[in-house]
């Protein structure tokens, strides 16, 4: 056997009846996870469609990337989706894992409001921010609270 990825192959000897029995009842708790992220993802496309809210929109996405990406671990998604493409199967964890952290940053950028909400701080180190409107000097360690000008 060859693999790109570590390859953990478990061996175990099963009669016909117990291997269909556990096949089955996999099979029921995955229809069962993928059902209700579908559900979810539902919900909140309809939400989205009401509202109009973009962070709604980023959530079904994420919903529906953490399902992929669950049924590419499991070993289903790659499967289904392109049996013939060996290159995407081999590379579909990763890639989906990555399109879950986009649309989970994504999401949460949107849920949040960050990008609307603070601006980087003048005199302060990069990366500190502070909330629209306020003085940098006032919230500083060691200065007083109101800074007169």
């Amino acid at each position: 056997m060859r693999s790109a990825k570590p390859l953990l192959v478990p061996v175990q000897m099963r009669t016909r009846a117990a291997y269909l029995t556990s096949s089955s009842q996999r099979n029921t708790y995955l229809g069962g996870y993928v059902g209700i992220m579908l559900v979810m993802a539902v919900y909140n496309l309809f939400i989205f469609l009401s509202i109009r809210d973009r962070s709604y929109m980023f959530y079904v996405l994420y919903i529906l990337s953490v399902l992929a990406a669950q049924l590419a671990f499991v070993g289903i998604a790659p499967v289904v989706v392109a049996p013939s493409l060996t290159f995407l199967a081999s590379k579909a964890s990763i890639l989906l894992t990555t399109v879950t952290a986009i649309c989970a940053s994504e999401f949460l950028r949107h849920f949040l409001h960050t990008t609307n909400g603070c601006q980087v701080s003048p005199g302060r180190p990069v990366g500190s921010t502070r909330p629209l409107g306020s003085d940098w000097r006032s919230t500083w360690p060691g200065r007083a609270s109101r800074v007169t000008r």
